[in-house]
C-alpha cells in the first residue's frame, strides 16, 4: 500500500524554496516528471502548465502511537502554480508498514509529525508553505480490501466506536468511480482510495500509477488553497472594517484581493481535459471532494468583496464630493463680494451705473449657477449615504 498526504497551501517565498531544493531522491524526481508529463498530455491551456514541482527531500513521518511501527520514511515534494502561488505539499510513503487505517485516521485528525515530532503544518511553514483548506489523502492498495475496511478508509476512522451504518458512506463504498477495469476506486470528501491488484509491484510502476491521479488532484488541492486564502482575507478585511478606510493603500489592497479572487477558480475546468475518460474521472473525484460547495462558498465571498469595494468607492466619492462642495461654496462667497460692493455703492449714492448693474446681474447669475451645482452635489452625497446605510442594513 502507498499513502499520499496532500496538503493545500500557498507559498510565501518561492525563490527561497527553489534555492533549497533537494534532488537526491530519484523516486521523487521520477514522480515529479510523470506528473508534469501527464499534465501536459491531458490538459489544454498554458494556465495549467505553469506549475513548478520542487523536491523537498526525504522525510520521516510519525503517528502518536507507542508501538514499533509508528514511524516510516518517505519523501515530500511541493507543487506550486507560479502565477497565483497556490500550492500543494505532498508527503509520499511507499510500501506502508504503518497500519493504513491508523495512518489515515491520524492524518485526518491533523496529528502526523515529521522528523523529531514537528507537526506537519509547522514543518510546512519552515518550507515557506502556509497551510490553507482541508488536506486530502490518496491511498493506493495493491491487494483487495474488505468492504467494511473500505468504509473505514472513506470515514478516516481506524477504530469506530461502533458499526458505521451511515447511508452516505455505505453508498460511497459501493460506487466504483474508476473508469477502467484495472482498478476500483472509492472516494469521500477526505480520501481517495484506489485498489489496483493488477499493477506491477515495482516502486517505479507504482509511482506511475500515483501520477495518473496526482496530476489532477494537485489542481483540486490548489483551487481549495486559493479559495480558502481568498476567503480568509475577505473575512479578515470585513471583520476589521478596514474596507471603510480611504486612501491608496486600502484601494490597492482591495484591487489585489479582487484580482486574486478572479484567479482562484481557474484550476478546476473539466472542459480543459482533453480526453472524456479523464474528464469523467476528474468530475467524479471533484464531486466527492466538494468542489461544488467550495464554489458556492467562493461566490458568497466574492459577493461580499464586491460590496466592500462598492462601499469603499462610495466613501472615496463622498470625500471628493465634500471637497467639491466646499470649493463651490468658496467660489459662491467670492462672487458675492462684487455684488455686495455694488449694493453698498447704491445705498450710499442712490443710483446704479451701467457697469454696476451688469456686474450685479452677472454676479447674481453666477451665484445661482454655483448654488445649483452645490445643491446637486449635496443631493448626490445624500443619496450615496442612503445606499451605504441600506448596505449596512443588509449585513455589510
Amino acid at each position: 500500500m502507498d499513502f499520499y498526504a496532500l496538503y493545500p497551501c500557498t507559498i510565501t517565498d518561492l525563490e527561497a524554496v527553489k534555492a533549497t531544493e533537494k534532488k537526491e531522491n530519484a523516486y521523487c524526481e521520477h514522480l515529479k516528471e510523470r506528473i508534469r508529463a501527464n499534465n501536459e498530455e491531458e490538459l489544454d491551456g498554458q494556465f495549467f502548465h505553469g506549475i513548478t514541482r520542487i523536491n523537498l527531500g526525504a522525510v520521516t513521518v510519525s503517528i502518536p502511537v507507542e508501538q514499533p511501527s509508528c514511524s516510516q520514511e518517505g519523501f515530500a515534494f511541493l507543487s506550486v502554480h507560479e502565477q497565483t502561488k497556490a500550492a500543494m505539499v505532498a508527503i509520499v510513503i511507499q510500501d506502508l508498514h504503518i497500519p493504513g487505517l491508523l495512518l489515515n485516521n491520524y492524518f485526518a485528525g491533523d496529528c502526523l509529525t515529521v522528523g523529531n515530532g514537528v507537526p506537519v503544518k509547522e514543518w510546512m511553514e519552515k518550507q515557506n508553505a502556509q497551510a490553507y483548506g482541508t488536506p486530502k489523502s490518496l491511498i493506493i492498495s495493491y491487494e483487495e480490501i474488505p468492504k467494511e475496511e473500505v468504509i473505514q478508509y472513506l470515514a478516516c476512522e481506524a477504530s469506530p466506536i461502533g458499526t458505521i451504518n451511515g447511508t452516505v458512506l455505505h453508498q460511497w463504498s459501493q460506487e466504483n468511480i474508476a473508469q477502467y477495469d484495472m482498478a476500483t476506486a472509492y472516494a469521500s470528501d477526505r480520501c481517495l482510495l484506489e485498489i489496483t491488484p493488477k499493477v506491477d509491484r515495482d516502486r517505479i510502476a507504482r509511482l506511475d500509477q500515483g501520477a495518473v491521479e496526482l496530476f489532477f488532484l494537485e489542481l483540486l488541492i490548489m483551487q481549495e488553497a486559493a479559495i480558502s486564502r481568498v476567503s480568509d482575507r475577505v473575512y479578515e478585511l470585513f471583520r476589521d472594517g478596514a474596507f471603510r478606510e480611504t486612501g491608496k493603500r486600502i484601494q490597492t489592497k482591495l484591487y489585489d484581493l479582487n484580482l486574486e479572487a478572479a484567479n482562484a477558480v481557474l484550476f478546476v475546468n473539466y472542459k480543459k481535459l482533453r480526453y472524456p475518460v479523464t474528464r469523467l474521472s476528474a468530475r467524479r473525484i471533484g464531486e466527492r471532494f466538494g468542489v461544488a460547495e467550495e464554489l458556492e462558498h467562493y461566490q458568497n465571498c466574492r459577493a461580499l468583496l464586491e460590496q466592500m469595494i462598492a462601499i469603499n468607492t462610495a466613501e472615496e466619492e463622498k470625500i471628493d464630493s465634500d471637497l467639491m462642495s466646499l470649493l463651490l461654496l468658496f467660489l459662491t462667497m467670492v462672487q458675492m463680494i462684487p455684488l455686495m460692493a455694488s449694493l453698498v455703492r447704491y445705498l450710499m449714492k442712490g443710483t446704479f451705473s451701467d457697469t454696476d448693474l451688469l456686474a450685479t446681474a452677472s454676479g447674481a447669475m453666477i451665484c445661482l449657477a454655483l448654488y445649483g451645482i452645490y445643491w446637486l452635489t449635496s443631493r448626490r452625497a445624500l443619496r450615496r449615504q442612503r445606499i451605504l446605510r441600506e448596505q449596512d442594513y443588509k449585513g455589510v
